[in-house]
């Protein structure tokens, strides 16, 4: 099929927006063509178990990972209460929550990310990416964005996914490369873009640092000032905590 055809059965890149079945604001869709839902849900289809397998390796329990939440609730609890009871092992738990990442994120690295995890999806990242989509306001105006992996959009979770993946790479090499191998040493699972970090605690400053330069990098943030939702704590025995020096608490690390 040529492109032209294709865009005119409504697989362009098409987006507007929905009212909410509570309150007055608007619900943005940014995928609002049939055909183009349906070639994104035949590939969803086709590529669930590969993309289960692929996001379990990445610890993303958000998509294509039914009971993920569960998982993650189950697993966190476990590790505070074996923490709790482990004498001179006091861990760093850091909550980081990702303002808006979906609609943020950069067209270039959603392409990288499908490339270096799901390089099946490729050809039809690069279609869709072509050109910018037309987001039609609620005031009746038009605007284009070349940008976000938006709702609407049956493999706009994946993709985020595999950016956040991306991100987290990058960090690990970052901290590897700057600080030496054993400040890459720390574990990470996500939902979505919220994630959960654990880690020794002289290492968060170093690691909120670097791993906010790389979310500026593919157009994501935690935010700043009051609109930070994350949060770092430490974790260990009462005695362990209460002898265990604040230096670790630096001004970036008080500030989420």
């Amino acid at each position: 099929w040529r492109a032209g055809a294709l865009r005119s059965m409504g697989l362009g890149p098409q987006a507007g927006f929905f009212k909410e079945k509570i309150g007055p604001a608007p619900r943005p869709v940014r995928i609002g063509g049939i055909w183009r839902r349906f070639v994104c849900k035949k590939l969803v289809h086709e590529t669930r178990a590969e993309a289960q397998k692929l996001l379990l390796s990445l610890r993303q329990f958000g998509v294509a990972v039914p009971g993920g939440a569960d998982v993650l609730v189950h697993f966190r609890g476990a590790l505070e209460k074996a923490l709790q009871s482990s004498p001179g092992m006091v861990t760093a738990v850091l909550d980081l929550d990702l303002a808006n990442a979906f609609p943020s994120l950069e067209w270039d690295d959603i392409r990288a990310a499908t490339e270096e995890y799901m390089p099946r999806l490729v050809a039809w990242t690069r279609w869709c990416h072509q050109e910018a989509a037309n987001v039609h306001l609620p005031g009746g105006g038009k605007q284009t964005s070349d940008r976000g992996a938006e709702q609407g959009d049956p493999l706009g979770s994946l993709q985020c996914a595999l950016v956040i993946a991306l991100v987290m790479a990058r960090t690990r090499e970052r901290l590897s490369s700057e600080l030496g191998e054993a400040a890459a040493n720390f574990g990470d699972a996500w939902f979505m873009d919220d994630g959960q970090v654990f880690c020794k605690p002289e290492l968060v400053d170093d690691l909120l640092k670097v791993l906010d330069e790389e979310l500026a990098k593919v157009g994501a943030t935690r935010g700043s000032g009051t609109g930070v939702k994350s949060v770092a704590r430490l974790v260990g025995t009462a005695s362990d905590l209460a002898a265990y020096p604040d230096t670790w608490a630096t001004e970036r690390v008080r500030n989420i």
